[in-house]
């Protein structure tokens, strides 16, 4: 069963296979830092490899209030073990970015990231109310490029050689995907 959200109160959404809750940045840290050891997980993110204590990787999470920032932590209905999580941050224009980060391997290309973000869609565009939802992920992250054109988003733009790689000298650009409400409503057979 899915709660209707309310500002300021956790977060609880369902969709078929799994539950995305709100978590704290600490509990997340803690069950979250053996990813940090793993480079196919920390390298989409340009995030190093190795080297972090619970508390400098809790301080790259999203300090979550459950009205404007969002911590959500992606667990399977079948095992209840988190796989994965969800940062969500509204600007003061109402609009929302968003990033994934799948660490539990088994799950990697079982549609998780799209099913858990049409989820997430729906939560944005009607209770949050955001006009319009974007990423930016690094061009060299195919997933995540994928999911997005998967989800319907909109390339917008293209930053070049925007950053410089973790893992060697080399400058990623970073690919700029839009959504907003009204196209994510046509998708969805939706009318305004």
């Amino acid at each position: 069963m899915t709660m209707r959200w309310e500002p300021g109160k956790p977060v609880y959404l369902e969709t078929e296979r799994f539950i995305l809750r709100s978590v704290s940045p600490l509990w997340l840290a803690y069950q979250t830092l053996p990813w940090t050891e793993d480079p196919q997980i920390m390298s989409p993110f340009n995030h190093r490899t190795g080297g972090w204590s619970v508390w400098s990787w809790r301080k790259t999470m999203v300090h979550a209030n459950n009205r404007r920032k969002f911590l959500l932590g992606i667990f399977p209905k079948t095992t209840q073990m988190l796989i994965g999580f969800e940062t969500i941050t509204i600007d003061r224009n109402g609009i929302g970015s968003w990033a994934v980060m799948i660490g539990d391997k088994d799950w990697w290309g079982q549609g998780a990231v799209l099913e858990t973000r049409q989820r997430l869609l729906q939560f944005l565009f009607e209770d949050v109310g955001c006009p319009k939802v974007w990423g930016m992920p690094n061009v060299r992250n195919f997933p995540a490029v994928f999911n997005y054109n998967r989800l319907g988003f909109v390339q917008e733009g293209l930053l070049r050689q925007h950053v410089r790689s973790i893992d060697d000298e080399d400058r990623n650009d970073l690919v700029v995907f839009g959504l907003l409400k009204s196209e994510w409503q046509e998708q969805q057979g939706r009318t305004r």
